[in-house]
Formats: C-alpha cells, sequence, structure tokens
C-alpha cells in the first residue's frame, strides 16, 4: 500500500514539474515594468527611464502615438518590451533615443519572432535620433511603408540620425526611407537577419551611402527600390548588398552611380534621362575593370526589363554590364538602350561596356541624335536585333 502511495506521488510531482517547465519564461522584471497601452497626447516633452536596472523597463501593449509637438527621451540602458502588433509612432513628435557602448537601448519583441510587433514609425519631424539602440522582432504589416524603423509615410517626412546601432528580425524591410525623408547620419550600423535590407524610392536612395554598416546575413541581400521621379542629386553608393529596382525610374537631376554598384531590375522596371525646361538630367555611371556596374534583370531573360532611355540630358557609360532589357514585342525600334532627342538636346558615352542578352536591339539610336552619341570597345552578345540600330 506504501508503495503504491509513493508511486501516486512521485507520478503527481512529475507531471507538476513538466508542467512548469512547459510555461513560457516571463518577462524579467515585470514588477517594475511600465504598462503603457494609450495614445499620448500631452505637450509636454516625456523622458523614458531605465529605471529597472537589468530587466525591461516598458511594455508597449497597443498602439502608442505621440502626436503632439514635443520630444521623447530615452535613457541609455532602457528595455522597451512589445506586446504583439505592437508599435510606436511619432507624429510631429521627435524621439531621442541615444544610448552608449556599455548601455545600448533595446526595442524587442515578447517574442523572438519575425514580426512579432510593427515597428517604430516617424513622420513630421526632422531630429529624431536612434543612436547605439537594438531594434529587432518587428516589420509586420502590408504595403511598402514598413519595418523595424519607418523613416516618414504618407502623413508626412522625417529625418533621422541612425548610427551604432543594430536593426534584425524583421519580418520585411529592416529600414524603410519615405520619399522625401532623409538620414541626417547613417554609419556603423548592422542591419541582418532581416527579409530585406531595406526599402527605399529612387528619390532617397542616395541615403544609404554611409560608412562602416554591416549589411548581410539577410534573406534576400537586396533593398528594395520603388521608382518614382528622381530630383534629388546624389550619390548611388556601391553597397555589398544590391538594389532592385521596380517601376518607372525618371532622372531629373545629377545622379553619379559609384563603381562596383550592383543594380537589379524587376519585370518592366527602366530608368528614363528626362528633362523640362528648367530641369535636365545626368547619370554618370563609370566603373572600372576591377569594378564593373551592374545593369541587369532581376531575372537573366532577355527582354526582362525595359533598359535605359535618353530622352534628354548627359549621361556617361564605362565598364559597365547591361544585360537581360530590350522589351520584345512593343516596337522593333527598342534596345536595352535607347536614345533620342525626344524632349530636348542629349549627349552619350558609351565605352568599354558589354551589352547582352537582349530581346530586340542592343543600342537603339534615332538617326537625328547619332552625332551626340559617342560609342568605343563595346562588347555584344546574345542580340536578338542588332547591336547598333538606328532609324
Amino acid at each position: 500500500m506504501y508503495a503504491t502511495k509513493n508511486k501516486l506521488l512521485l507520478l503527481l510531482f512529475t507531471v507538476v514539474l513538466a508542467q512548469w517547465a512547459c510555461k513560457p519564461e516571463p518577462i524579467e522584471g515585470p514588477t517594475n515594468a511600465i504598462a503603457i497601452s494609450a495614445i499620448v497626447y500631452s505637450d509636454n516633452p516625456q523622458t523614458w527611464t531605465n529605471h529597472n536596472k537589468g530587466g525591461v523597463d516598458y511594455i508597449i501593449t497597443g498602439r502608442i502615438l505621440f502626436q503632439v509637438n514635443s520630444t521623447l527621451t530615452i535613457e541609455p540602458g532602457t528595455e522597451i518590451v512589445f506586446e504583439n502588433n505592437g508599435s510606436l509612432e511619432m507624429g510631429n513628435t521627435s524621439i531621442h533615443a541615444t544610448g552608449t557602448a556599455a548601455e545600448p537601448i533595446l526595442f524587442r519583441g515578447k517574442d523572438n519572432t519575425r514580426g512579432y510587433w510593427k515597428g517604430i514609425v516617424l513622420y513630421g519631424k526632422a531630429d529624431n535620433q536612434l543612436i547605439y539602440c537594438t531594434i529587432q522582432d518587428a516589420g509586420a504589416g502590408t504595403g511598402s511603408s514598413v519595418g523595424n524603423v519607418v523613416v516618414g509615410n504618407g502623413l508626412g517626412d522625417a529625418g533621422l540620425t541612425l548610427t551604432n546601432s543594430r536593426i534584425l528580425n524583421s519580418a520585411s524591410a529592416g529600414l524603410h526611407i519615405h520619399d522625401e525623408s532623409t538620414l541626417s547620419a547613417f554609419s556603423s550600423n548592422t542591419i541582418t537577419n532581416c527579409d530585406y535590407v531595406a526599402s527605399v524610392t529612387a528619390n532617397s536612395l542616395g541615403q544609404l551611402a554611409g560608412t562602416a554598416n554591416v549589411l548581410t546575413g539577410n534573406t534576400n541581400e537586396q533593398v528594395k527600390v520603388k521608382g518614382v521621379q528622381v530630383r534629388k542629386s546624389g550619390l548611388w553608393p556601391a553597397l555589398p548588398v544590391s538594389f532592385l529596382f521596380s517601376g518607372n525610374t525618371q532622372l531629373e537631376n545629377e545622379i553619379t552611380v559609384e563603381a562596383g554598384a550592383t543594380l537589379l531590375f524587376d519585370a518592366d522596371a527602366e530608368i528614363i534621362l528626362f528633362g523640362n525646361a528648367s530641369t535636365t538630367a545626368k547619370l554618370f555611371a563609370n566603373g572600372t575593370p576591377a569594378k564593373p556596374i551592374l545593369f541587369k534583370g532581376a531575372n537573366t531573360t532577355a527582354g526582362y526589363w525595359r533598359g535605359i532611355k535618353v530622352n534628354k540630358g548627359l549621361a556617361q557609360f564605362s565598364y559597365c554590364q547591361i544585360t537581360d532589357g530590350g522589351e520584345s514585342g512593343t516596337s522593333p525600334n527598342n534596345g536595352i538602350f535607347y536614345i533620342t532627342q525626344a524632349l530636348g538636346s542629349v549627349n552619350v558615352t558609351i565605352q568599354n561596356c558589354t551589352v547582352g542578352n537582349s530581346s530586340n536591339h542592343g543600342i537603339c539610336i534615332r538617326t537625328n541624335t547619332l552625332a551626340s552619341v559617342v560609342q568605343s570597345n563595346n562588347l555584344f552578345s546574345n542580340i536578338a536585333g542588332n547591336n547598333v540600330h538606328s532609324w
């Protein structure tokens, strides 16, 4: 009888122990953590403090929207945990989250899962700061304006100083930059284990030209670039990852593509040099033998993307590889390059380039434009039409 009773007690203890072991680990320091779940309208500046040393300081349980003309300051070492689908949105309010190397600021999901919360969204202010911060487990949502950190959206643009920070474990882009938004500084950051490195428009692509950034280790080693009217002059940098363009990228200012850059193009994407009475586009894509510039289809199929069109302006291409374009079936007078004086005078140089895998011609030039195009030492391969065609 005693043996049976001891066996029952042992069985009961084993069941209780197993149930206890399967329980999720609670958030460290929940007693002192402050729960926040309301829209903040106060005009007074606020400070979130590192009051729970070694534990969680704040738990965000919903959509937190600061909709005031003020500032939220976050102290070094502060840890902020987000419940599922939580977010921190700074509407016309600045965030100054300045940690240190010894005491970084942590924004994380309660669960270490990609897309567990929505992210930090900034709009309306130019003096935002994320310095020595870690932002992880976010990127939930649909559409183009999603990411662990979103700089600007349809409600307004924003500015951000982003340095010495880590952005990781995003279900979408690590960083999203809206059209007219800016990175005042972008250096010594790491973006890794995200779906994409970043998503930007062609008008804000130059914002990624920072130093000492680590941008590898993501599912897609790409920056998604939405084609728009490019009104800002700037440098499209050579990064350790490629740019993936979609849509129509219309240049209306001066753009320089850094040697070694890789530009991929989605189906039907194109680059057009365009101008009006007050603007003239300029595109300088000068690679080197060691660092050529690549303009390629995202799929290595002839005619996958439309190509490069020069309707007005100045364009220079040297040591470039331009492949997979040609736009077959739309016109017999088309090619990877399409050059015409449709909107004004042009000045084009193409030298020491590889032009290949075209479903139409290689370089297609309107007859009245021939004198404005200089070609030398170019290599053509797998061209369905003529290497150089004029009409």
